[in-house]
């Protein structure tokens, strides 16, 4: 028996280089990187693990990551490299997979997850309760963290040890600067990203009551600049083996996750928001759609998780789930049975970011090749341990903290 050893390339940080085949950016425009260093070294990305569930030819499914991990080659048809991962364990975040031979050079990808979408500054303001209308409230904490609906989840894949990219619009203000700087300090790759002047992130005043942990968002969008979708092509998307979109760019969305299909990249969608024009279509087009009980009642017009989650699901459909805090989260794949994923049992301090970062933990599961009921898995206690701590990025675990919780989370049963 042979051994046969693969290794990933560096991890990427904030340069001038733009994805070869990809539209040079206009008058007015740059890649991020240029012009600027931000001066702080990069945090070194974990090894990868051999992935596993991948299905060949299934809609929504990914091959395994490379990384650094030794396997052993067996016997097998000529078609297929049978590979099982030195440190697989059942319940954790590795496992054997075998690989289709045909798909070994498209393993050689830049990204795990690459997003575009909501990126933030927040600033979080911490009260004991929320004051009554007209009246006054003393501050017990004040904190500045970057988030957003594509920044945070970014954030979480990374630190479960994705290579995370984004891709979308900053400009060169002080918030800009400063959303680069979080997405280095975390090794988010940001050479893909546009730069525009007057461009700038979402800013947000985040008022968190801490005898709830509840928080409400105040956010202002002044100057927040989409990607145009002409520059949105095939050399971009498919760079990557997955693709996280958000509802705040419906035009460059479709063009996205019509190229994710032509190579066959699982699209993962984080939308809210329903009412923009064309969201429909994006949503079709969307492999795992992963969305709150508020959505999916407005939607659906249901009450009841399970009456949602077989609204949204279909058989094109890889996975449809519905999360509901610490409920936890109903899904099915393909349009299949409705499986029931309690959440981890936490104390509770603040719920900011929770969502943004269930995404980014599953699509980062999910670039790695793990099934969909390991991925929702890890994304769930991903999110729990989160919300024990205050801030929407500062929680969020690392990899190895997220591996010895998961054997504490309550099995899946299904629902009927």
């Amino acid at each position: 028996m042979s051994t046969v050893t693969f290794s990933s390339g560096p991890a990427q940080g904030i340069s001038s280089t733009v994805l070869q085949g990809s539209r040079s950016p206009g008058a007015g425009e740059e890649t991020c990187g240029q012009g600027w260093q931000p001066g702080l070294e990069l945090r070194p990305l974990p090894a990868q693990p051999l992935g596993a569930g991948f299905a060949p030819g299934s809609r929504g499914a990914c091959s395994p990551v490379p990384g650094p991990a030794t396997a052993e080659v067996s016997e097998q048809p000529a078609n297929v490299l049978a590979m099982t991962a030195s440190r697989g364990t059942r319940g954790r975040l590795d496992f054997a997979a075998a690989v289709p031979r045909s798909i070994i050079p498209a393993m050689e990808k830049r990204w795990d997850v690459l997003g575009f979408g909501v990126v933030s500054v927040d600033d979080l303001v911490y009260v004991d309760h929320y004051p009554p209308y007209g009246s006054k409230v003393q501050v017990k904490l004040r904190q500045r963290q970057g988030g957003g609906l594509a920044g945070t989840a970014l954030v979480a894949a990374a630190r479960l040890g994705a290579r995370a990219g984004y891709c979308g619009v900053l400009g060169d203000d002080d918030l800009s600067h400063f959303t680069l700087e979080q997405f280095a300090h975390e090794g988010v790759d940001c050479s893909a990203a546009l730069r525009r002047p007057g461009a700038r992130p979402t800013q947000s005043v985040v008022l968190v009551e801490l005898s709830t942990a509840q928080r409400t968002i105040f956010f202002s969008r002044e100057g927040v600049v989409q990607r145009p979708a002409e520059t949105i092509d095939d050399a971009l998307i498919g760079a990557t083996r997955v693709l996280l979109i958000d509802h705040t760019n419906v035009a460059g969305g479709l063009v996205a996750a019509e190229a994710a299909q032509r190579h066959g990249i699982p699209v993962v969608s984080d939308i809210e928001d329903e009412r923009a024009p064309g969201v429909d279509a994006l949503i079709a087009r969307v492999d795992h759609l992963v969305a709150s009980t508020e959505f999916g009642r407005r939607v659906t017009g249901e009450r009841d998780p399970v009456a949602m989650v077989r609204a949204l699901a279909g058989p094109e459909r890889a996975c449809c789930a519905i999360t509901a805090g610490e409920q936890g989260v109903w899904y099915a794949e393909h349009g299949g049975a409705v499986r029931w994923q309690p959440a981890l049992p936490v104390e509770v301090v603040d719920t900011t970011g929770c969502g943004d970062v269930f995404h980014g933990a599953y699509a980062a599961s999910i670039a790695r090749g793990d099934r969909v009921e390991q991925a929702i898995r890890v994304a769930a206690v991903t999110a729990a341990l989160k919300a024990t701590r205050l801030g929407g990025r500062a929680g969020i675990p690392s990899r190895e903290v997220v591996e010895q919780a998961l054997d504490r989370l309550p099995p899946t049963s299904y629902q009927h």
